[in-house]
């Protein structure tokens, strides 16, 4: 038996015990020591002269081991010694064209792939999903949208025939700007079969359509994106995406009302219920999101982007995201508190932010004097519900029973 030394203390690997073979004593040599532990590929006599495999930071000549500060993490845990790796050329040369390219790396062989699994496991690559890898400090500076495009330029070349649909054809025709769907890859497949969805990539059976080219990705039409994003996204992330379709112009409602109703395809009936809420009136995906969870909670339709009496110092009437006249005749407001005007410096007012967050303190007060009530939320409020609806129920916003599911 093996008497396993302490891990923890580098050197006592080096010590030779005392092993029994067949009833004699036997002088281990440190190599095959090292073998046995696992540091070491294979068993080396002392008699070969060719360089030992031994883990970094040991030194063969001296036969001790030098001190090496932590420097990483390992899966397992903290290791003791720091994880060096020689640097492959030609690795990264293809690194630097892939990301000149915007595309991803992946591998062909299996050789490769142990490659780039090795400089995954010391935290030089990342694995950023459908076998595809990427630097890590390359990867964790691209925006969401950005992973996606490099994921579905880089699926197209590897596989000529895929077409994405669903949120993923959306976010490539800017039609949705949501982070939440930018985590999964949807793939439409027309055929009687449908693979399993695996990993980050969700299949989906629809009729043959004919894929168009967006940024080197094969995705589905935009009528057809949008038909899909209709009746397979949550209503108030698909009246998102419809209304960001009416208010570039790109559909009329009317055309998406047509192409609806000639379009195959199961729950085509909440998908028309969704296009009859959309009004491509709201500024931002964030008050589509907003309105839609508003009416699925049964409270009475607001009006959108309403202009109030009230003005600024230059002259321009306030506008407010939601409007309500209740039939007593109370008017309330509801404002989607965006964060973005406070953190880029684009927006700020004379380019500074204590004068934006004075400048928007006086907006509030203006419309407060107008108002019978008022209501400021913000999206993460209106993504959890609860909290929206207890302000608004606060607010006294009526409640309604027009709002009716497919």
């Amino acid at each position: 038996m093996y008497r396993i030394p302490d891990r923890s203390h580098p050197s006592s690997l080096l010590r030779r015990p005392h092993t029994t073979v067949f009833g004699k004593s036997k002088l281990e040599e440190p190599e095959n020591r090292l073998f046995k532990l696992g540091f070491a590929k294979k068993p080396i006599s002392s008699s070969n002269n060719l360089r030992p495999p031994y883990l970094p930071g040991f030194d063969v000549d001296n036969g001790t081991f030098m001190h090496i500060p932590q420097e990483r993490w390992t899966p397992n845990g903290p290791s003791p010694y720091r994880r060096v790796m020689r640097r492959n050329s030609t690795l990264d040369a293809m690194l630097d064209t892939a990301e000149a390219n915007g595309l991803c790396l992946w591998s062909g062989t299996e050789v490769q792939r142990q490659i780039l699994r090795r400089r995954v496991t010391i935290g030089e690559l990342t694995a950023v999903g459908a076998q595809c890898y990427a630097r890590t400090s390359y990867w964790q500076a691209l925006s969401a949208e950005d992973r996606l495009r490099h994921l579905t330029r880089s699926l197209t070349l590897m596989h000529p025939k895929w077409v994405f649909g669903g949120s993923t054809a959306a976010t490539l025709l800017n039609i949705c700007d949501s982070t939440r769907h930018m985590r999964k890859l949807h793939r439409v497949i027309d055929g009687n079969r449908v693979p399993r969805s695996t990993g980050i990539i969700v299949n989906h059976y629809i009729e043959e359509t004919a894929p168009i080219i967006i940024d080197g990705a094969r995705v589905t039409p935009l009528d057809r994106t949008a038909f899909d994003c209709a009746r397979w996204l949550g209503f108030p992330d698909a009246i998102a995406i419809i209304d960001s379709i009416l208010r570039q112009r790109l559909r009329t409602k009317s055309q998406l009302d047509r192409s609806f109703r000639l379009t195959n395809g199961k729950y085509r009936n909440r998908a028309l219920h969704v296009l009859n809420w959309a009004t491509g009136r709201t500024d931002n995906g964030g008050e589509s999101f907003s309105y839609g969870v508003i009416l699925e909670e049964r409270f009475m339709q607001p009006q959108l982007q309403v202009v109030m009496p009230c003005h600024n110092e230059y002259g321009n009437h306030d506008r407010v995201d939601f409007l309500w006249k209740t039939p007593d005749g109370r008017i309330i407001v509801a404002e989607l508190d965006g964060r973005i005007k406070y953190r880029d410096a684009s927006m700020y007012v004379n380019g500074s932010l204590p004068e934006t967050i004075i400048a928007e303190k006086e907006r509030e007060e203006r419309i407060r004097m107008e108002v019978d009530g008022f209501v400021r939320f913000s999206f993460a409020e209106a993504y959890r519900r609860t909290p929206l609806i207890r302000k608004l129920e606060w607010a006294g916003v009526p409640r309604t029973t027009d709002f009716r599911s497919p």
